[in-house]
């Protein structure tokens, strides 16, 4: 699930320190680094865009690295919905689907073949993030219930998401948590080369 890195339309909450074109820049930098830790792992990887693939929004996108995926629209009203319209395509697909956020510099290749492997023995992987949310999320079978009735964006999504997963009774695994990237006191947190 990707988003253009537009000035004044991505990290927000980031603007006051750096700027709209500053939090534009880091976002970009974001969107490289996790997209190319996802060609590291062993995932048949597609990117969900918003917007829709080939929009001008994407040229300051690195293209020979966004020709390497298969691209398709986000489809839905929140993110719940566009997560839901994603996995509905990838479990057509696959026995098993894993979602990346693009906010966490400490995301790599290593940690995606770790949740795609766990997914042989339990239902959901989860990787949470230091925040409240969760910065990987995988899934063998389909379970689309577990986007319904989250509180996008704030720090009760885990909390939330372990309550879905455990009403339906499925198995979860959850990694250690990371940091994402998303508020001023976050950034003490960003490795020199993003700096």
């Amino acid at each position: 699930m990707v988003k253009a890195p537009v000035a004044g339309k991505v990290k927000t909450r980031l603007i006051p320190v750096l700027g709209e074109e500053g939090a534009a820049l880091l976002a970009k930098q974001l969107l490289e680094h996790t997209l190319a830790q996802v060609l590291k792992s062993d995932a048949v990887a597609a990117l969900c865009m918003e917007p829709e693939p080939f929009h001008a929004d994407w040229l300051d996108v690195d293209p020979d690295l966004i020709k390497k995926f298969e691209q398709a629209p986000q489809a839905g009203y929140d993110l719940g919905d566009r997560l839901k319209s994603a996995y509905q395509l990838s479990a057509e697909r696959f026995g098993s689907t894993v979602f990346v956020g693009m906010d966490c510099p400490e995301l790599n290749g290593d940690l995606i073949n770790k949740a795609i492997e766990k997914l042989s023995e339990v239902d959901v992987v989860i990787t949470p993030s230091t925040d409240g949310g969760y910065v990987l999320i995988g899934m063998r079978g389909h379970y689309p219930e577990l986007f319904d009735q989250i509180s996008w964006s704030t720090d009760q999504v885990m909390r939330q998401t372990l309550v879905q997963a455990q009403d339906l009774g499925l198995k979860v695994h959850l990694f250690a948590a990371l940091t994402d990237i998303d508020e001023p006191s976050d950034l003490v947190h960003l490795p020199k080369n993003l700096r």
